[in-house]
């Protein structure tokens, strides 16, 4: 995701300008930067996500197709081998 701009530079001016301490003043706009521009989602990094989102549905329902072809191919199995067994035991 990008970083949303933030001037500390300008963020520090402003403070020392309200009478803080120049390097108190610098220590807030650094930590204001990294609370505005940390953990910001961006309109950009959304969207990423959304197309990761839909990769994943679309993961999900190929998944779903195989298993259906997987129990068709199991309950088929079964019952062919019920049906050998009931031959063999002389039950069909």
């Amino acid at each position: 995701m990008t970083d949303t701009t933030f001037d500390t530079l300008e963020a520090a001016e402003a403070l020392s300008r309200a009478g803080i301490e120049e390097r108190h003043a610098k220590a807030i706009a650094v930590t204001m930067r990294k609370a505005v521009s940390e953990g910001v989602a961006t309109k950009a990094g959304i969207r990423e996500l959304d197309a990761k989102i839909d990769a994943l549905k679309a993961n999900v329902g190929a998944i779903k197709a195989e298993i259906g072809v997987i129990e068709w191919i199991l309950g088929f199995t079964l019952a062919l081998v019920l049906t050998m067994a009931g031959r063999m035991f002389g039950v069909l």
